[in-house]
């Protein structure tokens, strides 16, 4: 899907005059590159710099297609670079920037909290199949939500379109196979006797314009942008099972009177932070969960926890998005799976000595006793090799329980964390379905959390169970 506005996903070079807060005003470049931290450069005809950290500093730079941004970059750092012959070239960070061809962001009038629409390039997909994107009802706003901390959460959609043409209607719609000219005109008669007396209502959509979005309105003070797109982001990389979900663009939406008329003055937001590179995966049609599996009322919930239980899920989230940053995998990745598992049992005052089990026995009790019996020989073709301290005297029932596999869990955990130059560092390539099953219990706790309906979570287990089963 293409946005409008400056395209953060390829790299982009964009130069002009950047003015610091002491109105001084020098040529520089800012540096963008795809799912990197972005920068820029500043050349200055003077060897003595006042400060070297701003607040904010200003631009208006161009592209190489002469496209002029008003661009505002904020908690800026300068670093010195290179002595020249004409004065010295200072590197530039920032955390946060705004990109507009309107006009530049005003701290003084314009609140960042405001209004946001956020842009996840999995979203689209999750609402509607984007392969019959064409077939897709436009609406507006497909649901509108009050949260309890008044915040305002949209599902919304835009598009774009064509006034219908009254000369020629069919070849606005349709391509001529083997129609003659008769038949063309007759249907061209038809679709005007049709369409044109409600011209002024409809348009000629435009399918590739078409987008899905979430808006944001009303961000408390406790909460940022940044912590909002990124809650929301990730209850999405659950909901798809999808870790490739990541935030393609985010607007920031402002009002300015122009010609005694309220219009709406559009901010591109860049925010400098670890993107996770894997591609998408998901697919609206072969997945448990897509956006009809809640209705409104069920939306209103979750959305309601995920913000105000948010300091129980937010380590979850963190372990899991961190696990799918870092592209190779390895025990450790293992261990903080592991750790989740105790975390949860501790979220639940299961004690130390039945955490681990316990949490293993809830999310395999509402499974039918084939899945059960098929994920207890997962767990123990995973952990044969694992030895516990009662291991030897272990009565043959308590081999085949959650007891065992709860007290193997928790030393292969020790394995990962307790290593030394004399030790065998643990086979990741060993623990593959284990490690993933583990990802869907922590998934499957998040979901409690969220209050999503039990027999829902029953069945995102059941569908991504038999997935690994069969792989």
């Amino acid at each position: 899907m293409e946005l409008e506005g400056i395209c953060f996903n390829r790299n982009i070079i964009l130069t002009g005059a950047f003015q610091l807060s002491d109105g001084a005003s020098y040529f520089g470049k800012l540096f963008y590159r795809k799912n990197e931290q972005c920068n820029f450069l500043l050349y200055m005809d003077s060897f003595n710099v006042k400060e070297y950290q701003y607040k904010e500093i200003t631009a208006k730079l161009s592209d190489e297609n002469e496209t002029i941004y008003c661009v505002n970059l904020f908690n800026c750092r300068l670093e010195h670079a290179a002595i020249t012959t004409v004065g010295n070239s200072f590197t530039g960070y920032f955390d946060y920037a705004l990109f507009s061809k309107q006009r530049h962001f005003d701290s003084r009038k314009d609140n960042i909290n405001d209004k946001i629409n956020i842009f996840i390039n999995t979203w689209a997909e999750f609402c509607f199949p984007q392969g019959y994107k064409p077939y897709a009802e436009f609406q507006l706003q497909m649901s509108e939500f009050r949260l309890k901390n008044k915040m305002k959460i949209s599902f919304n959609q835009d598009i774009n379109g064509r006034y219908i043409n009254e000369n020629h209607i069919f070849n606005q719609l349709f391509i001529n196979w083997k129609l003659s000219e008769t038949d063309i005109n007759n249907i061209e008669q038809q679709l005007n006797q049709i369409l044109i007396p409600h011209k002024q209502n409809m348009v000629i959509k435009i399918a590739e314009k078409h987008k899905w979005y979430i808006r944001i309105e009303n961000i408390p003070q406790k909460l940022n942008i940044n912590l909002v797109s990124y809650y929301l982001n990730a209850m999405l990389m659950c909901f798809t099972h999808d870790f490739g979900s990541k935030i393609d663009k985010i607007e920031i939406i402002s009002k300015d009177i122009i010609k005694n008329s309220l219009v709406s003055t559009k901010f591109d937001y860049l925010y400098s932070s670890n993107i996770i590179t894997i591609e998408p995966k998901y697919h609206y049609r072969i997945s448990a969960f897509n956006f009809n599996t809640f209705n409104d009322k069920e939306w209103q919930t979750i959305l309601d926890n995920l913000f105000s239980k948010i300091k129980i899920i937010e380590p979850f989230f963190d372990i899991l998005y961190q696990n799918y940053y870092e592209k190779k995998l390895s025990e450790y990745h293992l261990e903080r799976y592991i750790d989740c598992i105790a975390a949860i049992g501790n979220n639940k005052n299961y004690g130390k000595t039945k955490k681990y089990e316990n949490v293993l026995q809830d999310f395999a009790l509402n499974l039918d006793k084939n899945s059960q019996k098929q994920l207890l020989n997962i767990f123990r073709t995973s952990l044969k090799n694992i030895k516990t301290k009662n291991d030897k005297n272990a009565k043959n029932k308590q081999k085949r329980n959650w007891g065992l596999i709860g007290k193997k869990l928790c030393e292969l955990r020790a394995m990962t964390t307790h290593f030394n130059d004399t030790s065998k560092r643990v086979d990741i390539g060993k623990y593959i379905i284990l490690y993933y099953i583990i990802e869907l219990i922590i998934i499957d706790y998040i979901f409690e959390i969220l209050d999503i309906d039990s027999k829902k979570r029953l069945e995102y287990k059941n569908f991504y169970i038999k997935h690994f089963i069969s792989t």
